[in-house]
């Protein structure tokens, strides 16, 4: 999910959300506590399939959060479905495995009812390939893909070598006359088109191109020749006689090591919501990739579709592409193709559907006058240099059309000075001071949900005319920092009203928790307050 020390240990803490975000150290090792699975005693013949359920052993203590990476041969096996366990609520990464690579990652913590007894963690199904043996193995890795199980604040937990957790075996048979499986679920991020997409814009495509009943089809949201691609969510939705369930699969936009998804599970009606964001310094993704896949295994129906709602946005949470996409399934047969009379209208990536005028932040051109000057409410110090100057500028919140609330505080003589003056800002977002003596000041800006900024600069007989300042959005808890609590709080609200969400998730202010406040996060993701501006 992320790069560096950030992936393991911080996003284990997040999910107690009442502890401390930053890195931190193991602060008890329990040699009781670790990882276990059962895996099938006989060998299996090549064509039948099997269950690997792993668990958590918890030597009795309140565990808040677990993560595991597993090796596997691909050769052997292939990895058909992954089921999150219910008892750690909170994915912090989706199951999500690659049988190219022949690897397996899922993360996940809960905010209370901390598990003490032995618990199922994640259940694997898979299919035979071919006569042999392989271990299913946790990697004595480095960050992303090291293990680790939380409790509290800290690690209990000793990697320290390479955990074998069982061995599958595979005895030699005929393989299945029926049509066979694909080896790579999904294949290699390089599914296979159908029709073949065509951009700019979002598009569905499923592999294997002609399915039957029993196949595990693979359904991939394909970003097409895009620009300025920082997250993305769909609802999507099948008949559910269709298919057995569905698990998620990677692509190659949103991986397990740049991004932070939320994964809404496949629902009994036949609706999946799936939301991914980047996160900072993941820079945007511009052409044409995999978002990520939906994996449905299939019944025996002759015919069905599959219909998505999405939303596309940039960096500031800005839309991309907000659109219907729809893709009907033959079983047994070829793909039908939609009809073009239907096919949705993808807007340009460099047209986005909704642009509020928000000005960069600090572009120093942009220095528009203010429309409102109200007085600042501290009274001239008597002790200060004569009268000789002003400031005024606009201070917004970022991805936001009303500004007001923001709190300054404007300091005599620098960032360490006595206070001045202080305002709040209208929903314009203007201010101003008159009567202003020479010499050099600070000013602090407070918004809820962002981080503070500091801005310092001098003030001469000709005045100050600050550049624009954009309040970053995403410090959801008021820690100062932008970090996985923040990404967890919006991720656990999805799709949700103000109220009963808590506001402070609602980031651009629209009343609805949704992928333009969970990317926002991302692209600030890591960012810590205060923001210094100036010398």
């Amino acid at each position: 999910m992320l790069g560096n020390s950030r992936y393991r240990l911080s996003l284990l803490l997040l999910v107690g959300m009442l502890f401390t975000l930053s890195i931190v150290t193991a602060q008890s090792i329990n040699p009781a506590v670790g990882f276990s699975a059962s895996v099938p005693a006989a060998p299996l013949t090549v064509g039948q399939t099997g269950t690997v359920v792993i668990q958590v052993q918890t030597g009795g203590l309140s565990i808040n959060g677990a993560e595991i990476h597993l090796d596997f041969n691909p050769a052997i096996i292939r990895v058909d479905a992954l089921t999150a366990g219910a008892t750690l609520p909170l994915p912090l990464v989706a199951p999500v495995f690659s049988n190219s690579a022949g690897t397996i990652d899922y993360a996940a913590g809960t905010v209370s009812n901390f598990p003490t007894n032995t618990f199922d963690l994640l259940t694997i199904q898979f299919t035979a390939l071919a006569p042999g043996a392989t271990t299913l193995r946790i990697p004595l890795a480095a960050v992303p893909r090291r293990s680790d199980i939380t409790a509290g604040s800290g690690s209990v937990f000793n990697l320290t070598a390479p955990i074998d957790l069982g061995i599958i075996n595979v005895a030699g048979a005929e393989p299945p006359t029926a049509t066979p499986q694909p080896t790579t679920v999904p294949p290699t991020n390089q599914p296979t088109v159908t029709p073949p997409p065509s951009g700019p814009g979002l598009k569905l495509a499923v592999s294997p191109v002609a399915p039957v009943a029993g196949d595990l089809l693979t359904v991939s949201v394909i970003a097409d020749q895009v620009a300025g691609l920082y997250g993305l969510e769909t609802v999507c939705t099948v008949d559910p006689a269709a298919v057995l369930g569905g698990a998620p699969g990677a692509g190659d936009i949103f991986t397990s090591s740049n991004s932070f998804v939320v994964d809404g599970g496949y629902q009994a009606s036949g609706s999946w919501r799936i939301a991914a964001s980047l996160l900072n310094p993941a820079p945007s993704f511009d052409g044409t990739g995999t978002a990520y896949n939906l994996l449905y295994p299939l019944n025996a129906v002759s015919s069905f579709s599959i219909t998505c709602q999405a939303l596309a946005v940039d960096r500031d949470g800005r839309t991309l592409a907000n659109t219907s996409l729809s893709l009907s399934v033959d079983v047994g047969g070829p793909v039908v193709t939609p009809d073009p009379t239907v096919e949705p209208t993808v807007q340009p990536t460099n047209e986005p559907t909704v642009v509020p005028t928000v000005p960069p932040t600090l572009e120093p051109t942009m220095t528009p006058e203010p429309t409102v000057t109200p007085e600042p409410t501290a009274t001239i110090q008597p002790t200060l240099e004569p009268v000789v100057g002003s400031i005024q500028g606009v201070v917004n919140y970022q991805r936001r059309n009303d500004h007001s609330g923001i709190m300054l505080t404007v300091l005599a003589g620098g960032p360490t000075g006595t206070t001045y003056a202080q305002f709040t800002t209208g929903a314009d977002g203007t201010f101003r001071f008159d009567n202003v003596p020479a010499g050099t000041y600070s000013i602090q800006f407070f918004g809820t949900s962002h981080l503070g900024t500091v801005y310092t600069f001098n003030v001469d007989a000709a005045g100050s005319v600050l550049n624009t300042v954009t309040l970053l959005a995403g410090d959801t808890d008021g820690n100062n920092t932008i970090d996985l609590a923040d990404a967890a709080l919006i991720g656990a609200n999805l799709q949700q009203t103000v109220p009963p969400a808590p506001a402070v998730a609602d980031l651009n202010a629209d009343g609805l928790i949704n992928i333009v406040d969970l990317v926002l996060v991302g692209g600030n993701f890591g960012t810590v307050g205060p923001v210094v501006i100036g010398p």
